[in-house]
């Protein structure tokens, strides 16, 4: 990490399984990260999330490309999907897994 990364921070909001919103299309879990840019500068660069269960296994890498965060801003972490059908970015998840994350790990690579 660079000076300037270390005023990056990543969180994990919530993970949570609604069974009124996805009764037939088996269990998944919806993922808010978000992410925060405490610094005076934007930052520009890669994040990778590695996911882990309530076991501390880990689940799943996560890597979100060309990431943009304004100086002091924050902002929901959006996995690039084909053929999103979402409105608005009130409608959106981080991402979606098969098992809740428990924790995380981030690396904050910056341009």
């Amino acid at each position: 990490m660079t000076d300037e990364d270390k005023n990056m921070m990543v969180a994990l909001i919530d993970s949570s399984y609604d069974p009124l919103t996805r009764p037939r299309t088996g269990r998944t879990y919806d993922n808010y990260f978000h992410i925060r840019n405490n610094g005076s500068t934007p930052y520009n660069g890669n994040i990778y999330l590695t996911l882990f269960n309530e076991d501390n296994e880990t689940t799943d890498v996560k890597l979100f490309k060309d990431v943009t965060v304004g100086s002091n801003s924050e902002q929901l972490l959006i996995e690039t999907r084909k053929n999103s059908f979402q409105a608005s970015e009130w409608n959106e998840q981080s991402f979606t897994t098969k098992q809740k994350v428990e924790t995380f790990e981030a690396l904050i690579s910056g341009k």
